[in-house]
C-alpha cells in the first residue's frame, strides 16, 4: 500500500520527541555501578552542552546493546 512521504516523516519526527527516556545502567558491583552513574552523568552533561545528544538512541543502546549485570539502576 502507498503511504505519503509526509506521513512517514511525521512518524519519524514524533518517535524521538518523547518527554523522557529510560536509561538503564548495570555493573558487577555496587561500587562499579556508582562509577557508571557518574560517567553517564558526565557524558550527558557534556553531550547536552555540545548539542549532540540523542536520548532515544542512548536509551535503546543501554537496554538492547549491552549485557545486564546483577547491580542495576534506571
Amino acid at each position: 500500500s502507498y503511504t505519503p512521504e509526509s506521513t512517514v516523516r511525521e512518524k519519524e519526527n514524533t518517535q524521538n520527541d518523547k518527554p523522557y527516556y529510560l536509561l538503564v545502567l548495570s555493573a558487577k558491583t555496587p561500587e562499579a555501578l556508582q562509577g557508571k552513574i557518574h560517567e553517564m552523568a558526565g557524558f550527558l552533561e557534556k553531550s547536552q552542552n555540545s548539542g549532540a545528544m540523542d536520548l532515544a538512541k542512548i536509551s535503546y543502546t543501554l537496554m538492547e546493546g549491552r549485557h545486564h549485570f546483577d547491580c542495576r539502576c534506571a
